[in-house]
């Protein structure tokens, strides 16, 4: 399949190019992305952005330059069933998002390898500095997120695995922000539910699911957690408790690396921080798995990996900036 596509460079520019081997999704997600790669310049709303998508749509026919006057009747037939879709859907203005909006998210954006916003119930990424491509571990479920759709995580809905390399700078030093919101959880007895980890399960993100005994009695405390855990660094774990989290409410966690710190933080709060015994290298992480198809079933959204960690005052911004209004319940 052929695609159009948005690359981040190693100097901050991002370029627009073709590639010819993009990977053709399962069947669920299919119509999909092609919509979403051929629409992507006229949804935008500008006549040279609006140009640039008609020539994603004429590269998805087959050309490789220009348009051939064979190729007009199909061209103008794409274009009509296009037209026909936008004016059933309605127009988002990309400058009403707060990632444009606000000078401080879109100042921040220029330290963003990889990101997921989910919107339009996609698991392509919105920036990847590395490859794009990825292979699905479970057909994925969606709902209304913080802003646009959010993944299911838990239960029976499934996520994605992506190349590390370039998109998460795990070795060295970087950041996770990753918004949150219980749907199923019994705060009784539940099993993990990972949001991000890596392929051979040595750096996570995860909620722990709670036990109790035939007493009643805890046997395993309910968390969030940021775990490093491999024979290098030892086992480490910084944790926020959950069993006072109420459904349908979002959450922000944001984790911090610069080895040999790992620091955590929670709705904006002071961070948590600890040293592990041993700088990690490459060869201690895998690739990205994003999602889970266990545990009790949580919304995540806006998953953003940045290659240096996050101060204090940018995470604060970054909960009021994007949090929902009024109680931040989800709906």
């Amino acid at each position: 399949m052929r695609a159009l596509v948005t690359r981040l460079l190693p100097d901050r520019r991002r370029e627009r190019v073709l590639v010819d081997d993009w990977p053709e999704p399962s069947a669920p997600m299919g119509n999909q992305v092609r919509t979403q790669t051929a629409c992507f310049g006229i949804m935008n709303g500008t006549a040279e952005n609006g140009t640039e998508g008609i020539c994603a749509v004429s590269r998805i026919l087959g050309t490789k330059r220009g348009l051939p006057p064979s190729h007009l009747p199909r061209l103008l037939l794409v274009l009509l069933v296009l037209t026909s879709f936008a004016a059933a859907q309605p127009l988002a203005n990309p400058r009403a998002d707060p990632y444009f909006a606000d000078p401080a998210l879109r100042a921040l954006m220029d330290w963003v390898t990889f990101q997921l916003t989910f919107d339009n119930s996609s698991l392509v990424p919105d920036m990847a500095a590395g490859d794009f491509r990825f292979s699905l571990t479970k057909d994925p479920q969606f709902a209304p997120g913080v802003k646009g759709q959010a993944l299911v995580a838990g239960g029976d809905s499934g996520g994605a695995i992506y190349l590390r390399e370039l998109n998460a700078s795990l070795e060295t030093r970087g950041a996770i922000s990753l918004w949150l919101c219980p749907l199923e959880w019994t705060h009784v007895n539940g099993g993990n539910t990972e949001f991000l980890m890596t392929t051979n399960a040595s750096f996570y993100l995860q909620r722990q699911g709670p036990m109790h005994n035939e007493e009643g009695v805890v046997t395993r405390q309910e968390a969030v957690q940021f775990l490093m855990l491999s024979p290098t660094t030892g086992n480490n774990c910084l944790a926020f408790g959950t069993d006072d989290w109420p459904p349908r409410k979002w959450r922000l966690i944001v984790a911090n690396w610069s080895w040999p710190t790992m620091s955590f933080s929670l709705d904006g709060g002071e961070f948590q921080s600890l040293s592990v015994k041993q700088n990690p290298t490459a060869a201690n992480f895998g690739g990205l798995v994003v999602g889970s198809s266990g545990g009790e079933k949580t919304l995540m959204d806006e998953l953003t990996i940045y290659r240096r960690p996050l101060t204090l005052d940018e995470v604060r911004h970054l909960y009021e900036a994007l949090r929902p209004p009024g109680t931040g319940e989800q709906t």
